[in-house]
């Protein structure tokens, strides 16, 4: 239930705060006063798509806000996941030029998530809603709203098996668009074998460059370590001799000149060791031209794939991998797409069985509908119209849809002796306001918040005392706003709000009161007449007012 509704700079409203009675809370008011507006913001901070066009003239920002009491378990379980322990609940939505926030209390949600919980609290009946009955694609939602929980388990195992058929064609579609046809396989299995063929490994980049260096460079190699085995040979060593035996005539003198000829003495074995290595490394040194030319060809080949395939023989091998792949989809090709073909006939025949199923079930839920819906069309003034609804299946050619095989139409006849039609084809504008009434009526959750935005669309006179009869009986267990223009249903208003327009600071501003006993007769003469001062008008208004509060 809606205990209160705050709106700041929405369209014409500058700044709104209503609060709303628990049982039938009327909207009047003069036609262009705004009164689609409440319904705008109710349905913009229930996460309706919006534009920055609603922001207020010279306004930063639009504030819609929504406190609801909780009386729906499923709300109560879903806010415990959200970690909100409340039995009051705060939606706020906050609209700027660039971007909309919405808060669940003190919590930032999506708009996801708050969609999935405002069926639970509020029911919008619009002009739009009325629509759909026009439409008999969307008959088949009405009937199944109706079911039950095992119904309902029913429709759920539909869809599921449905959404299953729908990706195993959506995978067969796609692997339609990449036919084996389109790959060359004598190629691929050329590149593949090209890349084998040198049996690559992620280290040959280096060590093929490091030996491709050593070569290149052989020469100046064997000319430096020549010369250097001379200089040590014909230079260091002779002067480190010399050294040598002049220290040794006088280290027995000091310790020092002794540490000294001992270091000399280690490094002069140190350079009689590397000159042993320098001269083992000319000895080794050798041009093996048939290692050469395997360097030089075996890079020739890898800048080859490296030009085809990538920058280093890791992406080559990479490229292997990709390559074998294709082969795999190729050669596995017929079976994969075999299989899903099998599997669609497979799920395909579980849908229609369970299709069939759920069909079944839908005609005893239909048994009931009809007979509620006929009950309530018969006091809503259309006591010759017979409702019915055909439930078809064309076994030819079953339909695959997330509903099942069923197709469900509604159809009407304004009298007994007359052929069924279908309700879009005959139905008026105030048989259709009556009819989907009555669907709310038929559906409805007990301590749901309804709205009616112009549910008396069409109908006046008897027609209207009864459709504001059934509103004002619906009130006993359910919040309703409604926005009507009839004062057959004003006057069984518990609180009736006026919606006027008019210039406030110089601009132009949309405000809504609570109407008081004097102004109730006033605004309800001015629904009979179009004049509140009108002495006919209000005589035949206060008797209207007092049937009401004598009921």
């Amino acid at each position: 239930m809606i205990l209160e509704l705050n709106i700041e700079n929405f369209i014409l409203i500058d700044q709104l705060k209503l609060e709303f009675s628990d049982g039938l809370n009327i909207f009047t008011g003069e036609t262009g006063a705004g009164k689609s507006m409440i319904i705008g913001a109710i349905n913009a901070c229930l996460g309706s798509r919006v534009s920055k066009d609603v922001i207020r003239y010279n306004k930063k920002k639009a504030v819609i806000q929504i406190v609801f009491t909780v009386d729906s378990e499923y709300v109560r379980n879903f806010l415990e996941e959200l970690d909100v322990d409340s039995d009051i609940i705060v939606i706020t939505r906050e609209i700027t030029e660039y971007k909309s926030m919405i808060r669940l209390n003190d919590k930032i949600i999506t708009l996801s998530t708050l969609k999935s919980i405002t069926p639970y609290l509020i029911d919008i009946h619009g002009q739009h809603e009325q629509s759909q009955l026009l439409y008999p694609k969307n008959h088949i939602q009405y009937l199944d709203e109706k079911g039950d929980i095992s119904h309902k388990e029913k429709l759920k195992e539909v869809r599921d098996l449905y959404l299953k058929i729908k990706e195993i064609d959506q995978r067969i579609e796609e692997m339609m668009t990449i036919s084996p046809k389109d790959y060359d396989i004598d190629y691929i299995e050329f590149q593949i074998n090209e890349i084998d063929e040198l049996n690559l490994n992620a280290s040959d980049d280096e060590l093929l460059e490091e030996k491709h260096h050593y070569y290149k460079n052989i020469q100046l190699i064997n000319n430096n370590v020549s010369s250097v085995k001379e200089i040590i040979s014909e230079t260091i060593k002779d002067h480190l001799d010399t050294s040598l035996h002049l220290l040794r005539e006088i280290k027995d003198y000091d310790k020092k000149l002794l540490d000294i000829y001992t270091q000399l003495e280690g490094t002069m074995y140190e350079i009689e060791d590397i000159n042993h290595n320098i001269v083992r490394f000319i000895d080794d040194i050798e041009v093996d031209e048939e290692e050469m030319m395997y360097i030089e060809n075996r890079m020739d080949k890898i800048n080859t794939l490296k030009l085809k395939h990538g920058n280093t023989i890791k992406e080559i091998l990479e490229k292997r991998d990709d390559l074998t792949d294709k082969i795999k989809y190729i050669n596995e090709y017929n079976d994969r797409l075999n299989t899903l073909k099998n599997e669609k006939i497979h799920y395909t025949k579980e849908y229609i069985q369970k299709s069939k199923i759920l069909s079944e079930s839908r005609k005893k839920i239909k048994i009931n509908f009809v007979s509620d819906i006929q009950k309530e069309l018969q006091f809503l003034n259309m006591e010759n119209t017979v409702f019915d609804i055909d439930i078809s299946i064309d076994d030819d050619r079953y339909k695959l849809s997330k509903d099942g095989i069923d197709t469900v139409e509604f159809l009407i006849k304004p009298a007994t002796n007359l052929p069924f039609h279908s309700l879009a084809k005959i139905a008026s504008g105030g048989e259709l306001s009556r009819i989907m009434l009555a669907m709310k009526i038929v559906l409805n959750r007990d301590n749901n918040t309804l709205i009616f935005d112009e549910i008396d669309s069409g109908i006046s006179g008897r027609t209207a005392i009864k459709v504001g009869d059934k509103i004002k009986e619906l009130s006993s267990t359910n919040q309703i706003l409604c926005i009507t223009h009839l004062p057959q249903i004003s006057t069984k208003a518990d609180r009736h709000f006026l919606i006027e327009k008019g210039m406030k600071n110089n601009e132009i501003s949309t405000r809504i009161y609570v109407l008081n006993n004097e102004d109730k007769l006033k605004e309800t003469a001015r629904l009979l007449s179009g004049n509140e001062e009108d002495l006919n008008s209000l005589m035949v208004a206060k008797n209207m007012l007092n049937g009401r509060n004598n009921e």
